[in-house]
């Protein structure tokens, strides 16, 4: 038989949202103050939102007609793993974004969070273009001919703002010979 389901009162919201150690999250039965009287408001699990980059959450209401989104992985986290250095950030041990469970999270510093992260070539983080001489020559003899930044970048398959940089930061030769074996 597996681990029991705990549920625990989220900061803020005790009586009104619990949070699973499973990684699920529930409104509880409770009376909500509504023009000159009281409605009655049934418990239930909620069904979590997926962000852009994947992370679940739920959004909370005070009751008052003021409500918040909150990360799932945060709610667990605050209610079930001890954080006593204040540590900023919580971990998905496993990578996957929706493993709210309590055994699959960490508290971290955000070094910790994006070494992690490395280690197991996970980044988000691209790595950064090393750009050559002749790259640099071609970006800026383009500017001088008045194309934008997007459509030398698209010429040269660099992003936006590696040109915005090359702009920008005015690379002379000297800059970048240490980089000149690298051809584009």
């Amino acid at each position: 038989m597996g681990i029991a389901e705990i549920w625990k009162s989220i900061l803020g919201y005790e009586g009104a949202y619990e949070v699973s150690n499973y990684g699920r999250v529930r409104s509880l039965d409770r009376s909500i103050p509504f023009k000159g009287g009281a409605r009655k408001h049934l418990g239930r699990i909620l069904t979590p939102n997926r962000s852009t980059k994947g992370y679940l959450s739920v959004q909370l209401s005070d009751g008052e007609r003021k409500s918040c989104r909150y990360s799932i992985h945060r709610l667990v986290a605050s209610a079930f793993i001890v954080n006593p250095d204040e540590l900023p950030e919580v971990n998905h041990l496993d990578f996957n974004r929706e493993n709210n469970t309590v055994s699959n999270l960490e508290w971290v510093t955000r070094s910790q969070n994006m070494k992690y992260s490395a280690r197991a070539g996970r980044s988000n983080n691209p790595k950064p273009t090393v750009v050559s001489q002749r790259l640099v020559r071609h970006v800026l003899d383009r500017k001088r001919q008045g194309l934008s930044q997007r459509k030398i970048a698209a010429e040269v398959g660099v992003s936006s703002s590696t040109v915005q940089k090359i702009w920008e930061r005015g690379y002379s030769i000297r800059t970048i010979e240490s980089c000149a074996h690298v051809s584009r």
